[in-house]
C-alpha cells in the first residue's frame, strides 16, 4: 500500500504550530550552527508501513528499559515503507515518529530518531534505536503491516565537503546506539570514491550490533568494548587515539564524523584538535516540535564547549535575540573544526 503523504500546513498543525506554516531553511542556508548541512526544503507527513521490526535483547516484565548499552538494554531497527523519505533523506537527518495509537495523545510528543539507512530503490528506510521509555517501547511493540506516522527528514545532516579527494579517508566514530546515523553516511562516502574507517565503542558485543551494517556498507570497522568481548578493551576513544597515534600525518584521514554521548563527544573534540582534523558531530537533545519553534533543544552551551574543546578559531555568526543553535533547526550535526559549505 502506498504511504500517504501530507505536506506544509498539516505538518505544521502535527507539530503543534496551530496550523501555521512553518517552513525549514533551504538546503545549504547560513544559521548559528555552521555551514553547508544537507537539509531537506520541505519535510513531509508520511504514514508509512512497517515492513519489519527487528528487537535485540529484552527486558524483564514490566521494564520498559534503561539507559546505557550494557546487558538488558534492548535495541530496536525498524525498516519502514516510506519512498519520499527514502529519496529525500541524507546522512545525519532524523525523523520525528509519533508513538501513541490514533485513538490516543499520550505520548503527545513524538519520538525524534536518526536516519540509520534509506534506499530509494527499494523505497525504505530504517532507524536504530534503544528502548528507554514509554515511546520507544511503543516501537518496539510494534509488527509488520502497521502504519506510523512519521514526519521528515528533518535536520541539517553530515557533509562530505568538496576538498576530499577520491580514495582518502573519513572516520566516522560512533558510541551505542547513537551510532545509528553512520551506516546511511558510510555509504554515500564510498558512493563519492572515499574509504569509510568506522570506529564503534559500547559495554559489550550484544550492543554492537550497527558492526555488522557499517560493514556491509563498505566500511572498515574498529570495536572497543568496555568488557572487552569485541575488539579493542576499553573506549571508543581510546581505540581511536591508538589508531591515530600509527598513522602519518601525511597519509592520515582528512574528515572525523561523530555521533553518540555528550562525554564521548567531548573526548573526540579533543582527538581533533590533538591531531588536527576538521571534525563535524551530532548532537542529542529533547525536543518537542522538531522545526525550531518552540527552542526546547537550544544547544548553545554544549556546542560552546565541543568547539572550545576542537580549537573553534571562526567567529560563530551572530544569533538572533533570544535564539541560541537549537539541535532540531540548526542541526543536529555542527562543525567544531574547519568545515566548508559545498558537499559532494
Amino acid at each position: 500500500m502506498k504511504p500517504r503523504v501530507r505536506r506544509e500546513a498539516e505538518v505544521a498543525e502535527a507539530a503543534g504550530e496551530g496550523g501555521r506554516k512553518v517552513r525549514p531553511k533551504a538546503r545549504g542556508a547560513e544559521s548559528a550552527g555552521g555551514a553547508g548541512q544537507a537539509r531537506s526544503c520541505e519535510p513531509l507527513l508520511v504514514e508509512a508501513e512497517l515492513r519489519a521490526s527487528r528487537v535485540e535483547g529484552a527486558a524483564g516484565e514490566g521494564e520498559e528499559g534503561r539507559a546505557g548499552d550494557g546487558p538488558g538494554v534492548r535495541l530496536v531497527t525498524l525498516t519502514l515503507a516510506a519512498p519520499e523519505l527514502a529519496r529525500r533523506a541524507e546522512p545525519g537527518q532524523f525523523l520525528l515518529v509519533r508513538t501513541a495509537l490514533a485513538s490516543s495523545l499520550d505520548p503527545l510528543l513524538r519520538r525524534p530518531f536518526s536516519v540509520c539507512d534509506a534506499d530509494p530503490e527499494r523505497g525504505e528506510v530504517r532507524i536504530h534505536f534503544q528502548v528507554v521509555g514509554r515511546g520507544t517501547a511503543f516501537l518496539a511493540e510494534r509488527r509488520p503491516g502497521e502504519r506510523l506516522d512519521v514526519l521528515g527528514p528533518l535536520g541539517r545532516g553530515f557533509s562530505l565537503p568538496r576538498w576530499l579527494r577520491p580514495g582518502e579517508e573519513v572516520l566516522l566514530v560512533g558510541g551505542g546506539a547513537g551510532a545509528a546515523p553512520l551506516p546511511l553516511l558510510a555509504l554515500r562516502a564510498r558512493a563519492a570514491g572515499l574509504r569509510p574507517v568506522a570506529f564503534l565503542g559500547a559495554a559489550t558485543l550484544q550492543a554492537l550490533p550497527l558492526a555488522e551494517v557499517l560493514r556491509a556498507a563498505g566500511a572498515e570497522v574498529h570495536l572497543a568494548t568496555l568488557d572487552g568481548s569485541a575488539g579493542r578493551r576499553g573506549t571508543v576513544v581510546e581505540a581511536l587515539e591508538a589508531w591515530l597515534a600509527g598513522r602519518a600525518p601525511a597519509t592520515g584521514p582528512r574528515l572525523l564524523s561523530a555521533c553518540g554521548p555528550r562525554g564521548m563527544l567531548l573526548a573526540v573534540a579533543r582527538l581533533a584538535r590533538r591531531f588536527n582534523l576538521p571534525c563535524q558531530v551530532s548532537l542529542e537533545e529533547r525536543m518537542a516540535c522538531g522545526l525550531g519553534a518552540c527552542l526546547g533543544c537550544h544547544c548553545g552551551q554544549q556546542l560552546a564547549e565541543l568547539r572550545a574543546a576542537a580549537g573553534w578559531e571562526e567567529k560563530p555568526a551572530p544569533e538572533p535575540a533570544g535564539v541560541g543553535p537549537r539541535v532540531c533547526a540548526d542541526g543536529p550535526v555542527f562543525w567544531l573544526r574547519g568545515g566548508e559549505e559545498e558537499s559532494v
